[in-house]
């Protein structure tokens, strides 16, 4: 239990985590002045960081995968499988790039998480497997929270640009 335990708050004290919530944060305290369907938004970009975070925590005490950099001083103490910074870079990057709806014009919102998941390779902190497995968990994360976020708009009050093509046709 208590590796588990350290686990999560390894994930959640991550960099990336921790600007994640706190843009999420800010956007949602400016949402909530103005714009109902902005703060839904903030809301499910936060919802996407902490699940994609709390899952692949989850993950790692299950598969229990050491790192390839085991026992070197510069090494993160925690599993390796799969990885933490590609789940929840593709989760948040892919939850835009299926809210955005223009598949042609969001791509490159996509050369993100594949840099961030090809640096921890090249740190040497992950292999190959770790970093696909953890893109492959967060696309599926960000897939099912874009999905929950369109549910929440159906009957005409969708926000998303592919909400608003379907309600149009």
């Amino acid at each position: 239990m208590i590796n588990a335990l350290s686990l999560v708050l390894g994930i959640i004290t991550d960099p990336l985590f921790i600007a994640g919530i706190f843009l999420c944060a800010l956007v949602l305290h400016k949402a909530f002045h103005r714009d109902e369907k902005l703060a839904v938004l903030a809301g499910f970009l936060g919802a996407v960081l902490l699940v994609a975070g709390v899952t692949t925590a989850a993950s790692k005490g299950v598969f229990q995968v050491p790192r390839p950099c085991a026992g070197t001083p510069s090494c993160p103490a925690d599993y390796a499988f799969p990885s933490g910074h590609a789940a929840i870079s593709f989760a948040f990057f892919s939850f835009l790039f299926f809210l955005n709806g223009r598949w042609k014009s969001s791509e490159i919102i996509l050369l993100f998480p594949f840099m961030i998941a090809l640096s921890r390779v090249m740190q040497g902190v992950h292999t190959v497997v770790d970093v696909t497995a953890g893109a492959v968990l967060g696309t599926a994360i960000g897939f099912a929270l874009y999905k929950l976020h369109e549910g929440r708009f159906l009957g005409g009050r969708g926000s998303s640009a592919a909400g608003r093509r379907r309600r149009r046709a």
